[in-house]
Order: C-alpha cells, then sequence, then structure tokens
C-alpha cells in the first residue's frame, strides 16, 4: 500500500515542484540535481549507477563500442511531503544512496559534467534505471534468454572414424545453423531478440590458419562424388596425437520493441571442440 501512495504520489506532481540546484560538480562530487524530466544526452550506450563511494550499483551496455555516451547515474532519496497537496523533495543532503527495493528515488545521470536525465521512481534491481531504455533493457535480458547451441559438428569422413592424410575433410554444422528468437518485457515494453547465424570459423588444430565458411558447410553426397566443398581442409600428413578441431558460430543479433524501437547487439558466438585422428593410405605396388 506505501508503494501505491508513493507512486501515485509522484504521478501526480510536475518534476518543476523539485528544488533545482546545481549540477554535477569537478572532481564528481555531486550537488543538488536540477531535475530536467526529459533526456538531453541523447541515448547513452553505457549507463552506470553508483553510490557515494564511487562503487558501481548498477550498469549497463547497451553496445560495445559507439551508439552514445557514457551516462553515470546517482540515486538519491526522495521525500513525502504528505498534505492537502502532495509534495516531494530530493534529500541531496545524504547524497548518492544505495537503495533498497521499493525506496522512493530520484535517479540523476550525467554526461560530462552536464545533468541529462533525472527519474523519480521505486526501485527495482530487475530495472534499475527506470524507463531510461527500457526497450534495450529488455533486449539486453530476451538476449540472455537466447537458446542458442553450440555447434553440432559434422565432418566427412564422419567424426569418430579417422581423417585421410591428403583428401579433403569436409566440415559443417547442421541444427545450429538456424534463426533463434527470444522475448522479455520491462516496464510494460516487450522486447523480441533474433540471432541469425552468419559464419562459422573452422580451427583445424594442425597449426594451420583457421578457415571462414559463410554457410553451414555440406554434407557428402555419395550419388555425387565430384562434388566438391566449399567449407572444408586437407590435413597433410598422419600424426600420433589427435587434432582439436574447433567450430566457432557467430550469430548476428537484432532486436525490435513493442514501442517501436529497434537496434542490434553485439553479435554472440557459440564453439565446440571435437579430436580427430588423421591416417595414411599406403599403396602397394608389385
Amino acid at each position: 500500500m506505501r508503494r501505491l501512495l508513493l507512486t501515485c504520489a509522484v504521478i501526480a506532481i510536475s518534476l518543476a515542484l523539485l528544488p533545482a540546484g546545481t549540477s554535477e560538480a569537478e572532481g564528481g562530487e555531486v550537488g543538488q540535481p536540477k531535475p530536467t524530466g526529459e533526456v538531453v544526452g541523447g541515448t547513452p550506450a553505457i549507463m552506470i549507477a553508483v553510490d557515494g563511494d564511487g562503487q558501481t550499483i548498477a550498469r549497463r551496455t547497451y553496445r560495445s563500442s559507439g551508439g552514445g555516451p557514457t551516462w553515470t547515474c546517482h540515486y538519491f532519496a526522495v521525500k513525502l511531503v504528505e498534505g492537502t497537496t502532495p509534495d516531494i523533495g530530493i534529500d541531496v543532503a545524504k547524497g548518492p544512496i544505495v537503495p533498497e527495493l521499493d525506496q522512493l528515488v530520484a535517479l540523476t545521470c550525467f554526461v560530462g559534467g552536464n545533468q541529462v536525465h533525472q527519474e523519480i521512481f521505486p526501485f527495482d534491481p530487475a530495472a534499475p534505471f527506470g524507463t531510461v531504455n527500457v526497450a534495450a533493457d529488455a533486449a539486453l535480458l530476451a538476449r540472455e534468454l537466447l537458446p542458442l547451441p553450440d555447434p553440432d559438428v559434422r565432418t566427412s569422413p564422419p567424426v569418430g572414424r579417422p581423417q585421410l592424410a591428403g583428401v579433403a575433410t569436409w566440415f559443417r554444422v547442421d541444427t545450429a545453423w538456424q534463426t533463434f528468437s527470444a522475448t522479455a518485457t520491462l516496464g510494460g515494453v516487450s522486447a523480441t531478440v533474433t540471432a541469425t547465424p552468419v559464419q562459422v570459423v573452422w580451427d583445424p588444430g594442425d597449426g594451420t590458419a583457421p578457415i571462414t565458411c559463410d554457410g553451414p558447410g555440406n554434407a557428402f553426397d555419395p550419388a555425387r562424388p565430384g562434388t566438391v566443398s566449399d567449407c572444408a581442409h586437407t590435413y597433410l600428413r598422419r600424426t600420433a596425437a589427435d587434432h582439436a578441431l574447433t567450430a566457432t558460430l557467430t550469430y548476428d543479433v537484432a532486436w525490435t520493441a513493442t514501442d517501436g524501437s529497434a537496434d542490434v547487439l553485439d553479435p554472440v558466438t557459440r564453439s565446440t571442440t571435437v579430436a580427430v585422428a588423421v591416417n595414411e593410405a599406403q599403396a602397394l605396388v608389385r
């Protein structure tokens, strides 16, 4: 009930009722936040919430590079003044706080010493940045839910049988080469993430350079013995120890959200390593 009353009070008033103040001072000291009620610093690439000692409370990375600035944010306690007209104020004297679940907080974010955002809401560790980039946050969560398997390595001749030195070994993946998706919801916004396979890098394990294949590879067809695979490697000599053949499958990841926003995330990789033996065939001449 208390959370409901606090939330209703926040909705009923304007940010203009909050006391104005200064922005983040040089050297990282935070003065009284100045409410703006709007985002003026663009979409962040990274958001970091820290307490008064500089310890990280929450962090979101939307892109590994590019996409916007890094926002440094602090939580301040919010005071609710009951009366005929609801009013609230930010308890700046306490400085940045470590919020508790359902505590009413003022999230204030800065870029280069300038305030770019302020939002008041009951704190929830599942959505520590309120409605800022909530669609992107949902996309990050959905990415963690993607059912991406490790590559199912297939070779011709099959894994488990010795390969023949001097004869091409065909590589391929089967069930892992498909599109996968997952959906997550935060703050009433649902984001659907789609992972699409784009390439497999094969490390033959014999010291030669890895092979990059832009498709899943081919299965050998006995009915077409003259067919050549576009994803193959020739082991040149027999060795006493097995080679460690590694397949690394890369998925491109993109998302769309119910609020109309969309973007891409960093690619995701999955790897599998199998043992490959190589034998030589001897010809007998009489």
